[in-house]
């Protein structure tokens, strides 16, 4: 669901809703039953997942909305970095802390490097690019190392 969510850029409820629908359709296609409790389920859930996620979501940082926290991130990404993590919520950023930032590694250009960066929930590898002399983050992933 969260990741229809990034890729279509719909809001919860309506990712939702089709999800629902579609696994109705798809198991009455199947030979399956379809009543008015499955036809309620497939059109009510999603509009009340959208209501309800929003109102008991634990904010790890409450005092910083999701707009606030992408404007501070928005000129260290590329372009295309910027479309993918604009969706990202910052209520999905488990980490609070750097704990420790490993030196770069120079990669196939001196325009390319990652960096390791130890957090206190885990370990991410930044891929970065130098653009107009600053660098920037192309890539964020887990590290297994």
């Amino acid at each position: 669901m969260t990741g229809l969510m990034r890729i279509s850029g719909q809001p919860v409820w309506k990712v939702r809703t089709a999800i629902e629908i579609t696994v109705a359709v798809a198991g009455w296609f199947m030979g399956g039953m379809v009543g008015v409790g499955t036809v309620v389920i497939a059109l009510c859930v999603g509009p009340l997942i959208g209501f309800f996620l929003p109102r008991v979501t634990v904010r790890i940082r409450p005092d910083l909305s999701q707009a606030v926290w992408f404007k501070g991130l928005a000129p260290y990404l590329s372009e295309n970095a910027r479309r993918t993590f604009q969706q990202t919520s910052n209520i999905n950023i488990t980490a609070t802390k750097v704990a420790k930032v490993q030196e770069p590694v120079q990669g196939s250009s001196p325009a390319i490097a990652t960096v390791s960066v130890q957090t206190n929930a885990d370990s991410l590898k930044f891929l970065l690019s130098r653009a107009d002399g600053q660098w920037i983050v192309e890539k964020i992933t887990s590290d297994p190392s």
